[in-house]
């Protein structure tokens, strides 16, 4: 690297960790606590409920059209994710406040879907200012530092609830105020603005699934596996939360074994992860990652045993580590740094509607049969889309070089 990148990069890893450890509070809250205070602050209805873990899927679907309308704004892409996440605090100050459940809903719902809106953009950051042999290095680092805060505040959110249900706008104000940290670290990454390749349509976009053959092959891959694993985070909450299922875990217990623990696998994986995402075959990578789901999945949803769900969760906070990683920068591996965006785009695009049809699915299989048929099925996906990312290892080795 010259002096002018070496010092881009220098900034971009300082803001960055700044960012990522800004950013701890929100997964935690968005994925349990969000989902709890809905089941035990407002009774909220299955259809209700639904919502919430959908949200994030359904601001991917709004990408295309997101960056579109961006690239053609000439502001710099660090600068737009600092103003997504001002948005995002700003929605959270209002759930905190809300006064029923809809507004509530409503207010968790749109900070997610706002907040969705940066993937492809710190996807770009890291593709205009890092070297491609240190990306997984450098993003792992971010991943690591915002588990840390996310551990933190998964055990201190669960003993909050515990103490006073009626105490969960803490929760928000804290989230809302983290979302505010991470939007003035953002706004210092220095970056420049969508470069012109990259200022395709939203069909140009969505076209390259069938125009790329082995992008749309890969695609289909995570299309099986992300219902499969995606179905199954609001009814482990569910599982644990509500009563109907006789786990009748306490808020503490919730946070710790859904939150707390998986972060900390997450923790301790993150770099490990990152050094082989730099240094290996990305489909050996996603089928080993797949085996890790597949057992996670199988072994939560066939007890009430506090001690084995919380070994599930372990082996789900690995595969969850490797895979956030893999899904991030995937993209970065099969093509020019100059089509990131538009693929990346593309991905996330399609994760939205998996994402959406996905917690529907859940609570649909959930309404109609018992947490362990979920888990069968859930475990069945994982498991078909192995077998489609098999053929693809060798296509890869030959395209990228790697063995």
């Amino acid at each position: 690297m010259n002096p002018d990148e070496e010092e881009r990069a220098r900034a971009t890893y300082f803001w960055d960790r700044i960012r990522g450890a800004s950013m701890g509070t929100l997964e935690p809250y968005w994925q349990t606590f969000a989902l709890v205070i809905a089941i035990r602050v407002f009774a909220a209805p299955d259809a209700v409920k639904a919502i919430l873990p959908a949200a994030f899927p359904i601001g991917f679907m709004f990408l295309p059209l997101t960056v579109a309308l961006v690239t053609r704004s000439g502001l710099s892409v660090s600068m737009l994710c600092a103003v997504y996440m001002m948005i995002a605090g700003g929605c959270l100050l209002a759930g905190a406040v809300a006064p029923t459940m809809w507004i509530y809903v409503a207010m968790v719902a749109a900070s997610m879907i706002v907040t969705a809106q940066i993937v492809p953009l710190v996807t770009q950051i890291y593709t205009f200012n890092y070297p491609a042999n240190e990306r997984g290095r450098r993003y792992s680092t971010a991943f690591l530092l915002s588990a840390c805060v996310a551990v933190i505040f998964a055990y201190a959110g669960g003993r909050l609830l515990d103490l006073r249900l009626e105490y969960y706008p803490v929760l928000l104000v804290v989230v809302a105020a983290s979302s505010f940290a991470a939007a003035f670290a953002f706004s210092r990454i220095p970056t420049a603005a969508f470069p012109a390749a990259g200022k395709e349509s939203l069909t140009d976009s969505l076209s390259l699934i069938w125009k790329d053959r082995f992008f749309g092959w890969l695609m289909l891959g995570w299309a099986v596996l992300a219902l499969g694993t995606m179905m199954t985070y609001p009814i482990r909450v569910e599982y644990m939360a509500n009563p109907c299922f006789h786990v009748n875990a306490t808020n503490e217990q919730i946070g710790v074994i859904l939150g707390a623990i998986p972060l900390m696998a997450r923790l301790l994986s993150t770099k490990v992860w990152g050094y082989l995402f730099d240094h290996f075959n990305l489909i050996s990578l996603r089928i080993a990652l797949n085996l890790i789901s597949f057992f996670s999945i199988l072994l939560f949803f066939f007890t009430t045993n506090l001690l084995l769900m919380s070994i599930a969760m372990v082996f789900f906070g690995l595969a969850f580590g490797g895979g956030r990683i893999m899904w991030q920068l995937w993209v970065t591996k099969i093509v020019p740094d100059d089509k990131v965006t538009s693929y990346m785009t593309a991905n996330t695009a399609a994760t939205g509607i998996q994402g959406l049809v996905a917690p529907i699915f859940g609570y649909l299989l959930l309404h109609f049969t018992n947490p362990e048929a979920v888990g069968w099925i859930a475990a069945l996906l994982v498991g078909i889309s192995t077998l489609i990312f098999m053929p693809a290892r060798i296509v890869l080795a030959k395209r990228s070089g790697l063995s």
